[in-house]
C-alpha cells in the first residue's frame, strides 16, 4: 500500500464531517423560529443530540488535523484584530542602534 491511501482517506473523512457539520447547523437555522417567543419544533432531546453531534465532528477533525500534524486554529471574524508577534531580538537591535 501506498502512503497516500491514508491521507485520501482522512481527506474523504474530512469532507464528510464538514458536510455533516453544514446540514447540521442548517437544519437548525432551517428550525428556528423567527420569533424569540415561538419555542423550537425541535425537542430538548434532539437538540441535546446536535450539540453532541457538533462535538463529536470538531473532536474528529482536531484529531485528523493531529494526525496530518497541522497546527490546532480555531475559527475568525473577519474584523477580529489579530495580535502582532514582535521578536524580543527585534526590540533589542532598535535599542542599540539609537
Amino acid at each position: 500500500m501506498s502512503e497516500q491511501q491514508p491521507l485520501e482517506g482522512a481527506s474523504q473523512e474530512r469532507e464528510i464531517l464538514e458536510v455533516m457539520r453544514k446540514v447540521l447547523a442548517q437544519i437548525v437555522v432551517d428550525t428556528t423560529p423567527p420569533d424569540k417567543a415561538l419555542k423550537s419544533p425541535l425537542t430538548d432531546r434532539t437538540l441535546r443530540n446536535i450539540k453532541r453531534a457538533f462535538a463529536l465532528i470538531a473532536d474528529r477533525e482536531y484529531q485528523l488535523g493531529q494526525l496530518a500534524n497541522e497546527k490546532a486554529t480555531r475559527p475568525r471574524f473577519t474584523d477580529e484584530l489579530q495580535a502582532q508577534v514582535v521578536s524580543i531580538d527585534s526590540l533589542t537591535q532598535n535599542r542599540e542602534n539609537k
